[in-house]
């Protein structure tokens, strides 16, 4: 097997990747590479998911207690579901965490400089993939 060397400056940064994307020919260069981000493309699906199981908790409880006032909404968990209520909102901040962690609400911005850095202009970041040429 043949064995490639590369000589890089050493102010060149390399970076490899195990995703291999298909993309459709109509995404544009940000769309492809804000796509890839699994993680932070599944945590706010995660915690839509578990906000929904939190509401229907609360309302599972309510219409299991025939007594209950619902004119009277706290916000308190019956006492059975207390742990679970707590497991649900254990694990929805450590979603928020993690979203804080990965600055997601600053990540299509960073990726623009990240790609002007590239040589990519904002035509070409904006641009469909299949005006580029191969490689993608």
């Amino acid at each position: 097997m043949p064995v490639w060397r590369f000589d890089i400056q050493s102010n060149i940064i390399v970076f490899f990747t195990h995703v291999k994307i298909y993309p459709p020919a109509a995404k544009t260069v940000l769309e492809i590479v804000l796509a890839s981000d699994e993680e932070r493309n599944a945590l706010p699906r995660e915690e839509k998911d578990l906000l929904g199981q939190l509401v229907q908790q609360r309302t599972d409880a309510e219409a299991q207690d025939p007594t209950s006032d619902n004119d009277d909404k706290n916000d308190e968990p019956t006492k059975e579901n207390e742990d679970e209520f707590k497991e649900k909102m254990n694990q929805l901040n450590v979603v928020y965490s993690r979203l804080k962690l990965l600055s997601s609400d600053t990540t299509a911005s960073r990726l623009t400089q990240i790609l002007s850095r590239l040589q990519f202009t904002k035509k070409k970041q904006h641009g469909v993939i299949e005006n580029l040429s191969g490689g993608w």
